[in-house]
């Protein structure tokens, strides 16, 4: 018996399809395939909530990525800004009747927006001079009080070391541009020995405050 093996045919490429699988070849070499496809893709393609944090590149964002106004809470660099100012020289024989500043600080607004201003200061009678101290202060802007009312410290008894001190705040709007903020001061009656005094300032771009002079209110029936 005679048996007969059959061989698989084997396919082999002609000439033109060798050319045509080097010249797809060389085309993707040419154009750069990878980049090309990244460029193609654009936020149509991602399924929307798909991405997440660990599909970013740690630090590879920053501002200009991002698009400002959507974004609540979060101020642009140089929005915000501090000032102030604090004396630590005594003040004499201070029996000023007039308010004047006793410590002052430069303010530039680089928008309208709201100050957050807080003043402190201590004082003591001077037992040099007859009568018992009274000081009353506050807070200006641009040379204007803030308030109608004032806060005040009252000595109890002409003693050395007869101490007290006080503070008082105010948030107002305000305009762009350069401003003066002072803590300001008066005595009636004796004299006061003013000691240290600060005042500090909060610039922010939005908010409310009262609009100056504050008025006091009336006193509750009882």
């Amino acid at each position: 018996m005679t048996t007969s093996t059959t061989q698989p045919r084997r396919r082999r490429l002609t000439a033109g399809g060798i050319g045509l699988v080097c010249g797809v070849a060389a085309l993707s070499v040419s154009l750069g395939v990878p980049s090309e496809a990244a460029k193609l893709i654009t936020g149509k393609d991602v399924k929307n909530s798909s991405l997440t944090g660990k599909d970013v590149k740690k630090d590879s964002l920053t501002g200009s990525d991002v698009k400002e106004k959507t974004l609540q809470g979060v101020l642009k660099s140089g929005q915000v800004a501090a000032f102030g100012d604090a004396e630590s020289v005594s003040i004499d024989n201070f029996v000023t009747a007039a308010f004047t500043p006793v410590v002052s600080t430069a303010v530039t607004a680089p928008t309208s927006g709201v100050l957050y201003i807080t003043g402190t200061l201590s004082s003591e009678d001077d037992i040099t001079i007859p009568g018992s101290g009274r000081l009353q202060y506050g807070l200006s802007l641009d040379g204007s009080q803030l308030s109608d009312g004032v806060h005040a410290l009252d000595y109890d008894n002409e003693t050395v070391g007869n101490d007290d001190s006080g503070a008082a705040t105010a948030v107002v709007p305000v305009s762009a541009g350069s401003h003066t903020v002072a803590l300001t001061a008066r005595n009636l009656g004796g004299g006061s020995f003013i000691l240290a005094r600060e005042v500090s300032v909060m610039f922010v771009p939005s908010g409310s405050g009262f609009t100056p002079p504050a008025k006091p209110s009336a006193p509750k029936t009882q």
